[in-house]
C-alpha cells in the first residue's frame, strides 16, 4: 500500500514539472541585445543603430549657362553647402559595434530643373527628370539639387567580392557577432551572425522650410543588389573591421526587399530592406545597392510646386528586436 501511494505521489510530481517546465518559455539567446544592456557587449554601440540621408530637389532654376565667357561653368561650384537641410544630418561612422549600421547615403540628390511638369512627374537620384525634354526644351539644370554636381554617392572599392555594386549607392550592415570575445554560458549577447533587420522610413514631407511642402510624394527603389564581403576592413577603411577572424562571407541573408516605396509624409511607415535570420553564419559585411536611376522620387500629378529648393530626411535603421 505505502508503494503504492510513493509511486503515485511521484507521477503526480513528474507531471506537475512536466506541466510546469511546458509553461516556461525558453530563453532566447540574443545576438545583440537592444538598448544599454546590448550596448555593453557590443563594443558601446547602442542598437537600434540609426542613420539619416537628405533627399533633395529644386525648382525655378535659371539656364546653367549665365556666364557666356565659360558656358560650362556652373553658378554653383561642386558640393556646395546644402540649402535648407533638414535637422537630421548623416553621422559618420564610428567603427564601434560586433553589429552596426556602418553607412547610408549622405544625401539623395534629384537635381535642378526648369519647373515643375504634372505630364512628366518622376525623378531619378541622377538628377533627371524621367522624359523631360519636351518639345527640344531639356527640364534638367543641374544635376545637382544645390546647383554643380550630383551628390547622390556611388561605391567605389577595391574589394573584388563587391564588384557587383561597384558605382551604386549604397547602405552597408557590418557583422562582426560571430566574433564578439568573452562570451559565457547563459550570456543573452552570443557569438553568433545574424538575427538583424533594416529598415527606412521617411522623417516627413518634403518641404522648403517655411510654409510650403509637398504632400503625397514617394520614393522608390528599385532593383536592389545585395554585396558580401568577409573583408569589412577593405570597404569600410577602418581598422578595427581587420581586427577579426573571417571564416566566411554572411550567409542566409534572406527576404531582401528587390523593390519598395517610401511614402514622404510625417506618419509613415518603416519599410523593411532586408533581414539576417537566426541561421546566419559567417562575418563581414552585407551591402544594399541600388543604381541611382532606380531611385525614383514621383510627385503628385496635382502637386502645386512653386521655385525653391525642397527637402527631407530618411532614417535607415538597424535593429534585432531582442530586449
Amino acid at each position: 500500500m505505502k508503494l503504492t501511494k510513493i509511486a503515485s505521489m511521484v507521477m503526480t510530481s513528474a507531471t506537475v514539472l512536466s506541466t510546469v517546465a511546458a509553461a516556461t518559455p525558453a530563453i532566447i539567446q540574443a545576438r545583440t541585445q537592444e538598448g544599454l544592456n546590448g550596448a555593453s557587449r557590443n563594443e558601446g554601440k547602442v542598437l537600434p543603430d540609426t542613420n539619416h540621408s537628405t533627399v533633395g530637389i529644386t525648382f525655378g532654376k535659371d539656364s546653367p549657362n549665365p556666364n557666356p565667357d565659360n558656358p560650362n561653368k556652373p553658378d554653383n561650384p561642386n558640393k556646395p553647402d546644402n540649402p535648407n537641410k533638414p535637422d537630421n544630418p548623416n553621422k559618420p561612422d564610428d567603427g564601434k559595434g560586433y553589429l552596426r549600421l556602418q553607412h547610408v547615403p549622405e544625401v539623395l540628390d534629384f537635381g535642378s530643373h526648369t519647373a515643375f511638369n504634372s505630364a512628366n512627374p518622376v525623378f531619378t537620384a541622377a538628377g533627371t527628370n524621367v522624359n523631360g525634354i519636351v518639345n527640344g526644351t531639356n527640364n534638367d539644370v543641374y544635376p545637382g539639387y544645390a546647383g554643380g554636381a550630383n551628390q547622390t554617392p556611388k561605391l567605389s572599392t577595391t574589394e573584388p567580392e563587391l564588384i557587383n555594386v561597384i558605382g551604386k549607392t549604397w547602405v552597408t550592415v557590418v557583422d562582426k557577432q560571430q566574433n564578439r570575445s568573452g562570451v559565457e554560458p547563459g550570456d543573452k549577447n552570443n557569438d553568433h551572425a545574424g538575427d538583424w533587420q533594416l529598415s527606412v522610413k521617411a522623417d516627413g514631407p518634403l518641404t522648403t522650410g517655411s510654409s510650403k511642402t509637398i504632400s503625397g510624394a514617394t520614393l522608390g527603389f528599385n532593383n536592389t543588389v545585395v554585396g558580401q564581403t568577409r573583408d569589412a576592413m577593405r570597404l569600410t577603411g577602418n581598422i578595427d573591421d581587420g581586427n577579426y577572424n573571417s571564416p566566411a562571407n554572411l550567409v542566409d541573408l534572406n527576404s531582401v526587399n528587390k523593390s519598395f516605396t517610401v511614402n514622404l509624409d510625417t506618419n509613415g511607415t518603416a519599410v523593411q530592406l532586408g533581414n539576417a535570420p537566426s541561421t546566419a553564419t559567417g562575418v563581414g559585411a552585407a551591402v544594399f545597392a541600388w543604381d541611382p536611376s532606380d531611385i525614383k522620387l514621383t510627385l503628385p500629378t496635382t502637386a502645386s510646386v512653386d521655385a525653391g529648393t525642397y527637402t527631407t530626411s530618411l532614417t535607415w535603421t538597424l535593429s534585432t528586436g531582442i530586449q
